[in-house]
């Protein structure tokens, strides 16, 4: 995510984008990159202990 924050942030920059503009795009990326690791790592933690579960069961 942080790669795409860089970029978008170089390109709106370089078009002459309002810094405004520039914030709130980058506010609305990070955002999205949290919620998105929070939700891949909820899903890791939950497939290890299932996988767990499911070993120890046998």
């Amino acid at each position: 995510m942080g790669l795409l924050a860089a970029l978008l942030t170089s390109l709106l920059t370089v078009f002459g984008t309002s810094n405004d503009t520039v914030i709130q795009v980058t506010g609305v990326i990070g955002a999205f990159g949290v919620v998105i690791a929070y939700i891949l790592a909820e899903a890791y933690v939950d497939g290890k202990s299932a996988e767990t579960s499911t070993t120890d069961d046998l």
